[in-house]
């Protein structure tokens, strides 16, 4: 109940430098395992996570914990050992579309494309998710496969209209076709949406072709020659 209290109050680093006396009055307690891991990981203490999470997969082998091994692994670039955990935990629970999703991430991040598109698909027939659409939407856009990504980018908004970046890439890849009008309109909704959100701002401004009288860009000119004048005040 102290180690539980203690995850709750989110002391960490005291759960960390009890864990050896932990380790052997709870030494087959998965749910105490699980307190450990996670404690190290959020201290980033990735070595320990990893050697616990093997402990704990030693005797309670479950999809959950090959998953949370793999995302282990992925945190450490360990994408080949991440790829065997992810497909573990597949063998063990076919309906995981978060281990398809991240199964994909660490394929991608090794050049599997073709392995990761596949994989990206079986996250998404599983359960109509923004994550994976959006990852594979970027894999296309990244492949200049532009209609695929276009496909996906708006399968995206379908689950979430107000997803600014869904919203940029596809004005980024109406730009990239020449459909300036269409860009721009996809600009302004994303600036409308979030207006803090600067990549829109950067996109919006470098796009090919902006009618001159255009008020988004005239007022993005006057607030850099207010910074610039500013700037030039202070030195």
């Amino acid at each position: 109940e102290k180690i539980i209290k203690y995850f709750n109050e989110k002391k960490f680093l005291k759960i960390s430098k009890i864990s050896k006396q932990i380790i052997k009055i709870y030494k087959e307690d998965p749910n105490i395992w699980k307190i450990l891991i996670l404690s190290e990981l959020y201290l980033n203490n990735l070595n320990k996570a990893e050697n616990y999470i093997k402990n704990l997969i030693s005797f309670n082998e479950s999809a959950e914990n090959f998953y949370l091994q793999g995302n282990i692994l992925k945190l450490q670039n360990k994408f080949e050992e991440s790829i065997v955990a992810y497909e573990k935990a597949i063998s063990l629970k076919k309906n995981f579309p978060e281990a398809y999703n991240n199964l994909a991430n660490s394929q991608k991040n090794l050049n599997l494309i073709e392995n990761a598109i596949l994989s990206y698909k079986k996250s998404i027939n599983f359960k109509q998710n923004l994550e994976a659409h959006f990852n594979l939407a970027n894999l296309y856009y990244n492949e200049k496969k532009f209609n695929e990504a276009l496909e996906n980018y708006k399968e995206v908004l379908k689950i979430n209209k107000n997803f600014v970046k869904a919203i940029t890439a596809i004005g980024q890849i109406y730009s990239i076709l020449g459909n300036f009008n269409l860009a721009k309109e996809y600009f302004l909704d994303s600036i409308n949406k979030d207006p803090l959100y600067t990549e829109t701002y950067v996109n919006y401004v470098t796009t090919r072709k902006i009618f001159k009288d255009d008020e988004i860009l005239n007022n993005i000119k006057i607030v850099l020659k207010e910074n610039a004048l500013s700037n030039q005040q202070k030195q």
